[in-house]
């Protein structure tokens, strides 16, 4: 009897763990556009798999005050819940200030992790934070997805570099 009940819970708990893996079905390639306020910005985003767990991205962004944020590396991704992935990038930055803030370059590395969850059909709700150099790395998010391709989002962010902003995103998934 005892040995039966650990089969089924075995059993049930395999067919569990299989289906996770696939269920959260988020999609790691995409093309993003992204507009900040306060201060003021403006950038891009892009993200492609490499395999199912694994992808490279990179993105600009600019206070279009001959300054830029540069950022390019690695991320990792996995399923964690049925409706849930968790994530993470290694970021490699370069970044020029504007010339108000005295105008100098550094590079930077960012580590972060975060989470994407499904809150609806059609709306996801993310999060994540990390530490890039001396500044913290924190941004939280809802992304409503109108079809299976566009997606549009909403969300406040410290990328460690600007300070606090609120940024809205269209993001096109191919």
């Amino acid at each position: 009897m005892t040995n039966r009940f650990s089969r089924t819970i075995s059993a049930t708990l395999l067919l569990m763990a299989s289906s996770w893996a696939s269920a959260a079905d988020f999609n790691y390639n995409y093309f993003e556009f992204r507009t900040g306020s306060s201060p003021q910005s403006f950038g891009s985003e892009f993200s492609m798999n490499i395999t199912d767990n694994f992808h490279i991205l990179a993105s600009a962004d600019s206070q279009i005050d001959h300054d830029w944020n540069l950022a390019g590396g690695i991320g990792f991704n996995g399923p964690v819940a049925p409706t849930t992935d968790m994530f993470g990038h290694l970021l490699l930055h370069e970044i020029k200030y504007p010339k108000d803030d005295g105008g100098d370059s550094e590079t930077l590395i960012e580590l972060s992790i975060g989470i994407r969850t499904w809150i609806d059909d059609k709306v996801e709700g993310y999060g994540k934070i990390g530490r890039m150099d001396r500044h913290s790395v924190v941004g939280a998010g809802v992304r409503f997805h109108s079809t299976g391709q566009l997606s549009m989002n909403m969300e406040t962010s410290n990328n460690g570099v600007w300070g606090p902003q609120i940024i809205l995103g269209v993001r096109y998934q191919y």
